[in-house]
């Protein structure tokens, strides 16, 4: 069984150590999540409210003791420690005072009559994973917003601060949060893919690598869980000819080495045009110059050791096969003493280099020269990563959005300054962080927001007063089920009939026959049909969302009728087409949508009298 421990990077002291919890005690904590939720999502607004302003205020309160943990686990500055205690205070109050307002129905125009809103609700218990270099900012991100919706959270956090992690449950406890609400789990990766794959676990977040990224997005695609994914950044800051030199290498400094680097946001490719490149370079390396590390807990220092003696060596790795390559050392360089690295400025970078391609996780800076903003743009963009970028020009028609400025990729758009991580800053996820077939092309700033909405409603209210049709759909068409079952179990083994999954089953007809999946589902579902276990209206649901994805509206039409003969109701086909939205796009479940209200208008129905 693993360890969470605390290591003061500064000395490399092992200062305490927690073990992982057993199996049984995730299932527990699990359960507690479970039971907590169902009374956290009923309590008013107002009471969620005071539990996130007492949060802010403990914050404030404790500020210095909280500020040591991080200085402690992390190797954070202090001064900075202090800084990152007051932006989560800030978090936990935007969210008691914005909450109301995220949460309001959002109106649709909807042809014909009736009406419909776009309702925020929570889901249920959710995971998060949580990083290393801002231990309380990166959960504040991701707990407030939840908290304030309803949902509860059972939190994994890096190995390497443990107590920042206790740290942050037991401030939430303090403020008022009950008991399951918010929970810390010291769990391996394969508790983390067990807890995924949970039926009671309703969604992930996750903010680290993107190894883990990629690891967690597996588990939940698998298991059809909602998943948040926001990974590494090689951010391009790109200064061009007419901009205020010093004032950009005054921010470059700040937005490069601030927490030593170790920022996924953080500025790393300085592309400067040719015509202040000289100028700029000079000025960013004498910033540096009061960027020398030193001790952590000193009010003065501005650049510690890294988080760990692990993160400096692969650092330096990247550094020296980059060197090794031809690229240039313009300052710093030096292997890492320990956890110490010392602010480093790299030119002549190319492509064949490692620190090219790979996020440089530290305090180290590559500057290229380019000569034309176009050249600037095609070196912003090339590159796997799409988190954030930052422009400093006089021009703003070039500069902003919707100009030639480095756009296309990336998610956080800043003009002029490199660390808006406020909570009212909506965030951008990497573009491994969100895979999509061809070029992205993001031309304002559109990105994942802060305040998570985990899940949208949508309440109709329907008016009708037509004539009672209901005899029209009652035939199931049996033979066409037949067909697709004698169909099914020409490829699959008799001996599987009653065990198979629908989803696995479906997808792997795409081996045997590419046509096979439609067929079965538009024609036959038979395995749907064959699972004596399930009820009529179970069966019917089943069929309805599938036939969503499907797009198929006569047989769609067909099977929302069957599901009224049956018993079901306007509020259980309804939920059932809402919870397709994450996988079929909400335009398919609207016009889903559309049509129950079509049948019920042709069965005059209302929604009191949904079913006879």
């Amino acid at each position: 069984m693993g360890v969470y421990t605390t290591i003061d990077p500064g000395s490399g002291e092992q200062l305490a150590q927690y073990p992982e919890i057993s199996d049984a005690g995730l299932d527990d904590l699990i359960g507690r999540s479970t039971t907590a939720y169902r009374s956290w999502r009923t309590i008013s607004l107002d009471q969620r409210r005071a539990v996130l302003t007492r949060a802010a205020e403990i914050h404030r309160e404790q500020a210095d003791e909280l500020a040591k943990l991080l200085t402690l686990e992390m190797g954070k500055p202090i001064a900075q420690a202090k800084g990152e205690v007051e932006l989560v205070a800030s978090i936990y109050q935007y969210y008691a005072d914005h909450v109301a307002e995220f949460l309001a129905d959002e109106p649709l125009t909807i042809a014909g009559p009736g009406t419909a809103v776009v309702r925020t609700e929570p889901i249920g218990p959710l995971v998060g994973v949580m990083p290393w270099n801002y231990p309380y900012y990166q959960v504040a991100r991701f707990a407030a917003p939840n908290i304030a919706l309803g949902n509860t959270i059972v939190l994994k956090h890096a190995r390497n601060c443990p107590q920042s992690a206790l740290a942050v449950e037991r401030v939430l406890a303090e403020a008022g949060l009950p008991d399951g609400v918010y929970l810390n789990a010291f769990i391996s990766s394969a508790q983390v893919a067990a807890a995924i794959a949970d039926p009671r676990v309703q969604g992930v977040s996750v903010t680290g690598s993107e190894k883990a990224g990629s690891a967690v997005g597996e588990v939940a695609g698998r298991h059809m869980k909602k998943v948040v994914l926001e990974l590494g950044g090689s951010d391009p800051f790109v200064v061009l000819a007419d901009a205020d030199v010093d004032a950009a290498a005054a921010a470059a400094v700040v937005g490069r080495f601030a927490n030593g680097g170790q920022a996924c946001t953080a500025s790393k490719r300085f592309i400067v045009d040719e015509r202040v490149y000289d100028e700029f370079v000079a000025k960013l390396i004498d910033g540096i110059a009061c960027w020398q590390p030193g001790d952590p807990t000193s009010p003065e220092t501005k650049l510690g050791p890294l988080a760990s003696n692990t993160g400096a060596e692969e650092l330096d790795e990247l550094v020296q096969d980059a060197v090794s390559n031809g690229a240039e050392v313009l300052v710093g360089g030096d292997s890492p003493t320990g956890a110490y690295y010392p602010p480093t400025v790299l030119a002549r970078v190319t492509r064949g280099m490692r620190a090219y391609r790979e996020e440089l996780f530290g305090p180290v800076a590559v500057v290229y020269r380019v000569g034309s903003l176009d050249e600037a743009v095609e070196l912003a963009n090339d590159s796997p990563f799409g988190l954030a970028s930052s422009v400093f020009t006089t021009d703003l028609e070039e500069g902003q959005p919707g100009g030639r400025g480095p756009r296309d990729r990336h998610g956080v758009d800043q003009q002029h300054q490199q660390d808006l991580a406020g909570p009212s800053v909506r965030w951008g996820q990497g573009l491994r962080s969100r895979p999509r077939a061809g070029p992205v092309r993001i031309q304002r700033i559109r990105q994942q927001e802060t305040r998570e909405k985990p899940e949208r409603t949508t309440e109709m209210t329907l008016t009708a007063d037509t004539q009672d049709t209901r005899d029209r759909s009652t035939a199931m068409v049996d033979d066409r089920y037949q067909r697709g079952l004698d169909r099914m179990m020409e490829l699959v083994s008799t001996e599987h009939t009653n065990t198979f999954d629908h989803a696995k089953l479906v997808e792997s007809y795409k081996t045997l026959d590419a046509d096979l999946p439609d067929y079965i589902v538009s024609f036959a579902f038979g395995d749907i049909y064959s699972r004596t276990s399930l009820t009529q209206q179970e069966q019917t649901l089943v069929t309805i969302s599938t036939l969503v994805a499907l797009g198929t509206e006569p047989q769609l039409k067909l099977h929302i009728n069957t599901g009224f003969n049956v018993g079901l109701t306007k509020e259980k086909i309804v939920g059932a087409l809402i919870h397709c939205i994450p996988y079929v796009g909400f335009p398919r479940v609207l016009n889903a949508l559309t049509l129950v209200k079509q049948v019920m208008s042709e069965r005059g129905l209302t929604p009191e009298t949904d079913a006879d």
